[in-house]
């Protein structure tokens, strides 16, 4: 059981890769009013209340898209005009913020900014359009698109323990559904076959009409997809068996099929992941343990590179350690031997003066549930990290653990030290014989 749940938890670790991090663009040194400028806005647009007010206007924006009515008085139409106007002014605003913050290669590289660009684009374009008021193009479908904006208030629900599981579970459980709908689909097309063959020279009369009916294979999949709801299915299996007996067969065994085995299966396959997932937010390692440790990475390598300097490793686990079990909290981050008397048992590869990303959230996974795998099972792990990390796999051999490459820059730094003082002493002493001398 051990070693299923730090397999578990290794297939976690791979779930949730570095953030990247916005960054201030480059500005040349002759405009250091325009770096300073810069500066400000990226403050104000990465800070958390903009994003808080921002969301805010887009749920105001789709509140007033739920207003809408036939007969629409004129008041009302100025009014909903006039707020419209104004949200898309702000919404513009923030675009043209962005791009003054971010940069125009920093802000098209996140896509909820290049979905937020095509939304402002196009409330500008009906917004003329409805004040041309021309009909070339319907407006309420170019306004429909706003609601999709909706979506980024999801970011805010980082903090809800039991949404975050349910999205969890439900993202988690895709892969399973997949099967599980390949399955259905199979049975689906052999009982559409099987009814154009028994059914397709059937009278198109009755409860069977140009909608519902055996005759192609098409209409066959529709009309099974009918039948597997509910809808008025009874009717059209007594008609079916008015006109041969296997109709009862027929309909009977896909009913148990589909609709007792198939849809119970379904859930099932979801409740299990909702497990899965309950028990994962309440062991020991939790997915918010390693959300912390990627969002403190992301400070330290902002361009999601997936890797940083070994020399900023101490620094960065005496910070996680402030915030999750992950990092180590009572660590002198200035004290290297401090440091590595406590976590000398840390498997962290030093790969030319920089560490990897997974491996470094491996082994600190390691040291709180880690457990010893048997080779096909690592074998197995491998191939998952070279396939989600595949930059691992490029980055130069190690030839020595973080903590020795470590105390090996210590050494040297202390040996530096010791002949600078030296050196120091030695000019003292000359300077002194020197004086002696010339007096």
């Amino acid at each position: 059981e051990e070693q299923y749940r730090w397999v578990q938890t290794m297939r976690l670790l791979m779930r949730i890769p570095p953030e990247t991090r916005p960054v201030t663009p480059s500005t040349p040194a002759s405009w250091p009013w325009l770096r300073r400028q810069r500066r400000r806005v990226f403050r104000m647009v990465t800070h958390l209340s903009f994003d808080i007010f921002i969301s805010f206007c887009i749920l105001c924006s789709v509140l007033v898209m739920m207003t809408s009515h036939e007969d629409p008085s004129s008041s009302y139409q100025e009014a909903t005009q006039m707020i419209n106007l104004v949200l898309s002014a702000i919404f513009l605003l923030e675009a043209c913020l962005k791009l003054l913050a971010l940069g125009i290669h920093g802000y098209f590289k996140e896509r909820w900014n290049v979905f937020d660009f095509a939304i402002v684009a196009t409330s500008l374009a009906s917004l003329t359009l409805l004040l041309l008021g021309t009909s070339i193009v319907n407006i309420s479908i170019l306004r429909a698109f706003r609601v999709v904006r909706s979506l980024r208030t999801l970011r805010m629900l980082r903090g809800a323990k039991g949404v975050r599981m349910l999205l969890q579970t439900f993202i988690f459980s895709l892969p399973s559904l997949y099967n599980v709908g390949s399955l259905l689909f199979l049975i689906f097309f052999m009982y559409a076959v099987l009814g154009v063959t028994i059914f397709g020279d059937m009278e198109v009369t009755g409860n069977l009409h140009f909608r519902a009916n055996f005759s192609s294979f098409g209409q066959a999949i529709f009309m099974l997809f009918r039948c597997c709801t509910g809808e008025n299915w009874a009717s059209i299996f007594h008609q079916c068996r008015d006109h041969t007996i296997f109709a009862v067969a027929y309909f009977v065994s896909f009913l148990i099929l589909t609709s007792w085995l198939m849809v119970n299966l379904f859930i099932a396959v979801i409740l299990d992941n909702f497990d899965e997932a309950q028990s994962m937010e309440d062991a020991l390692l939790t997915r918010t343990d390693i959300a912390i440790f990627a969002d403190e990475w992301a400070e330290y390598d902002p361009k999601a590179e997936n890797t940083i300097r070994t020399e900023c490793l101490p620094k960065f686990l005496k910070h996680l350690g402030k915030k999750s079990m992950l990092g180590f909290q009572n660590q002198d981050s200035g004290n290297v031997w401090v440091f590595q008397d406590n976590v000398k048992d840390l498997e962290i590869p030093d790969r030319d003066g920089r560490v990897h990303y997974y491996e470094v959230l491996q082994a600190l996974a390691y040291r709180l549930l880690g457990e010893r795998l048997p080779d096909n099972q690592n074998q197995a792990i491998g191939k998952l990290v070279n396939k989600n990390f595949p930059q691992l796999a490029k980055m130069p051999a190690s030839k020595a653990m973080f903590y020795e490459s470590l105390a090996a820059h210590h050494i040297q730094k202390v040996w530096k030290g010791h002949v600078v003082r030296k050196q120091n002493i030695k000019k003292v002493r000359n300077v002194r014989q020197h004086i002696c001398v010339m007096s």
